[in-house]
């Protein structure tokens, strides 16, 4: 299986490869020249933050942010448009344009559920990357 993530967070990223590591190959960019530079498909899942280099609440037209790298994954060729997509971002407008953007573009497996819910969801057992479902609470 392999994830891609796109965080600048570094607690975030060490909880991500302690989390999926074990049955995963993770590839982790913390920018957006970072991302398209080591993206290389076909991913089973990609996780996307929006506000990055450090900074929160950013404006949804900068260019270090989660919604530039979903307008370039749109044009990308040889994404697969049925990869789960989890946004875990805690910015809720840089969210859902990013969730706006990827549905636009015909990507079919769209979630946005900000960090702790993820984590949440992923310690419970309720959140599955293999069966690419996201769950009720157990």
């Amino acid at each position: 299986m392999k994830v891609f993530i796109l965080e600048d967070d570094l607690d975030r990223i060490d909880y991500f490869i302690r989390s999926f590591s074990p049955f995963a190959e993770i590839t982790v960019s913390e920018s957006y020249r970072d991302a398209i530079k080591k993206f290389n498909p076909p991913y089973d899942a990609i996780l996307l933050d929006h506000d990055l280099g450090g900074l929160i609440y950013v404006d949804v037209q900068q260019e270090n942010t989660g919604s530039q790298f979903c307008k370039w994954l749109c044009k990308k060729n040889g994404v697969a448009k049925d990869t789960p997509i989890v946004i875990h971002s805690h910015n809720d407008a840089g969210a859902g344009n990013m969730n706006n953007i990827l549905t636009s573009g015909g990507f079919t497996k769209v979630n946005t559920l900000p960090f702790d819910f993820l984590a949440l969801h992923w310690e419970r057992g309720t959140l599955n990357f293999l069966g690419h479902v996201i769950t009720e609470e157990k």
